[in-house]
This record gives structure tokens, sequence and C-alpha cells, in this order.
């Protein structure tokens, strides 16, 4: 699920409805950019391996918004404790290092 905490009241605020499945996942990275929260990689419930899923929940509508999964053109390495920075003004994102499946340090660089 998500939750929001505002800054403003310093409490936590009810989410508007989600439209769309959203998964159970832990040690992703996640990033805002304009009304679009990006979600990649982590661990998905009762996982062993790290994943290499891409998600979105588009935000604009501000009464409901929508969960979608992407499908990445190429291969890259699943992961978890890696950055994940958005760059060239929102149009793609910098995924670099971490860790892949069975600990195995990452020393790569994607823009997706």
């Amino acid at each position: 699920d998500f939750c929001l905490f505002s800054l403003l009241t310093q409490d936590w605020i009810p989410c508007p409805r989600i439209l769309g499945r959203v998964p159970c996942i832990y040690g992703h990275q996640m990033v805002l950019i304009n009304q679009c929260v990006v979600i990649f990689g982590g661990f998905l419930y009762g996982g062993v391996s790290p994943s290499n899923r891409l998600f979105t929940l588009n935000i604009e509508n501000p009464d409901e918004w929508r969960f979608s999964e992407l499908v990445i053109a190429g291969d890259i390495p699943a992961r978890y404790s890696f950055t994940f920075t958005p760059v060239l003004q929102g149009r793609s994102i910098c995924v670099t290092g971490g860790m892949g499946i069975g600990g195995q340090l990452l020393d790569d660089i994607y823009l997706l």
C-alpha cells in the first residue's frame, strides 16, 4: 500500500483510491517525475531474488491514482540497494550499481 505524510501538518493523510494491482515489494527505489511515481527493483513479497520489474503510479488525478507495470526493453539485471535518479529533464532514469542475485555486487549503469 501507499501512505502519505504531510510535511505541513506533520501527520499521515489518506491516499486517494488506487486503481490497478499494487505488488507487495520491498528493497526497491522510487522517484517522483512530474505526476508519476516510478518504482524499480527490490524484492517481490516472498521472493528470495531481487526483481528487475518497473512500475508506475500516476498521481495526476487527485481522486484516483493508477498503478501499472511497464515493460523494459533490453536486459537489466535484477537488483536492490542501488541508486535510482531521474536525468535528462525527467525523460530517463539512471540506475547505478547495487546488489544482484546472490548478493553479487553490480558496478553498472543503465538508463531506463
